[in-house]
């Protein structure tokens, strides 16, 4: 006589809670166990009479559909199959859709904006930008003018600067060294065009020394000259003026410094 096992689950819910629902699997045979996350509860052998099979062994009901190994009996596993997909509400969906759609518009507001005020920036500043530039410039020249002005100025400081300093310089030279006027002599000689008597005009202060040097001088020039001596208060010492048929050589300290001055102001 074969016997019958009926083994009684416990089927979980979500989160491990237990289903109220039970079964009994009856198998013939060997008892294979189903895949389920289940928990076995207990088992009993019954006779083979078709009463037996479904006669209660306990206060559980049975279900002969959860019977899946048994030959005779499918048991439909609504655990095994996947849950079913969550309902979707039409108004959160409407919502999610609404606020997608806000998001992407303020994104384009905000760019829209930004381009927006860039040009109108650039419109509101390229005036003013303009004006400014043209201050600039304006300041600019003035600035450049003012500074060529300075640098005039500064020459001619500079100019007046250096003729003093030579004033200062020559004057100091005359009083200490007493040849100077027998060298501007010899000099302004060397200019003179032709020969002939030549009347040297000197500061009384200078006579004695070229009257002494005018053996060295009709010597130096071979007898091209002849001189006569002429003192003058007009000749500051250490000039002379040289007069030969009419041509005239200024030596003069004061005519040297002028020409000094002159020549400064070409090159600057």
């Amino acid at each position: 006589m074969s016997s019958h096992i009926i083994k009684e689950y416990s089927y979980m819910g979500g989160a491990e809670t237990p289903v109220v629902s039970r079964a009994r699997i009856i198998t013939d045979g060997d008892f294979e166990e189903p895949d389920l996350p289940i928990f076995r509860l207990g088992d009993e052998a019954i006779g083979d009479t078709p009463e037996g099979l479904f006669r209660k062994p306990s206060s559980l009901p049975i279900a002969p559909r959860f019977c899946r190994n048994h030959p005779k009996n499918e048991v439909a596993d609504k655990n095994n199959q996947p849950p079913p997909a969550p309902e979707v509400d039409p108004l959160e969906k409407l919502r999610e859709e609404y606020e997608q759609k806000l998001r992407r518009e303020n994104q384009e507001s905000y760019l829209r904006g930004l381009e927006e005020g860039r040009k109108q920036g650039i419109a509101e500043w390229t005036p003013q930008a303009q004006r400014i530039r043209q201050a600039l410039e304006k300041a600019m020249a003035a600035l450049s003018q003012r500074f060529e002005t300075n640098i005039g100025a500064l020459e001619k400081s500079i100019g007046d600067l250096a003729v003093f300093l030579a004033e200062k310089i020559v004057g100091e030279a005359v009083n200490r060294i007493p040849d100077v006027v027998k060298e501007n002599v010899e000099k302004c000689l060397k200019l003179l065009a032709g020969a002939g008597n030549v009347i040297i005009k000197i500061n009384p202060a200078d006579y004695d020394v070229i009257k002494a040097h005018l053996p060295s001088l009709l010597q130096r020039f071979e007898g091209k000259f002849t001189f006569h001596l002429e003192p003058s208060q007009n000749i500051s010492p250490g000039g002379c003026v040289l007069e030969l048929d009419g041509s005239i050589v200024d030596g003069r300290i004061e005519t040297q410094l002028e020409n000094i001055k002159q020549h400064m102001k070409i090159l600057s």
